[in-house]
């Protein structure tokens, strides 16, 4: 897994293990997507124009322009920020999942093994981070 799934999870005080174990290139052998337990997921695809250097695409939310999640919430839990980000309000969320089903990105989980206050989950540009002027974890990390 590349280091910057093992920043965000760090970023964001989820179970991340130590980064060596990241070096491990097994878990390009079937296709990704984030989850609960990490907010990005790199997936490798075949180079076509030089099969020897395959490519990596980090798949995350992509806190769109306009994005749909926050048009079909219908309690305003979601929103979209000032410095692009797409955030969740847990107070605010009746747990209805419309926002799962509007992105066309399929990137919001919803934790189905808690009973009690489960959460959305996606990437949040790391918001509390860059509002004190530091970058994303998944950027500042692997630098």
């Amino acid at each position: 897994m590349p280091s910057c799934e093992w920043a965000c999870k760090e970023a964001h005080e989820l179970e991340a293990g130590n980064l060596e174990s990241y070096s491990d290139e097994t878990v390009f052998d079937k296709m990704r997507r984030p989850g609960n337990d990490g907010f990005t997921a790199v997936n490798r695809y075949e180079n076509i124009q030089n099969p020897n250097k395959p490519v990596n695409v980090k798949v995350q939310c992509m806190h769109c322009d306009h994005p749909a999640c926050v048009s079909a919430c219908i309690v305003g839990a979601f929103s979209k920020k000032e410095n692009g980000a797409v955030l969740w309000d847990t107070d605010m969320c009746i747990g209805c999942r419309y926002c799962m089903v509007a992105c066309p990105f399929q990137i919001p989980t919803f934790e189905y093994e808690k009973a009690i206050q489960p959460n959305i989950n996606k990437c949040d540009f790391c918001f509390g981070r860059t509002k004190e002027g530091l970058l994303p974890g998944c950027v500042e990390f692997v630098l």
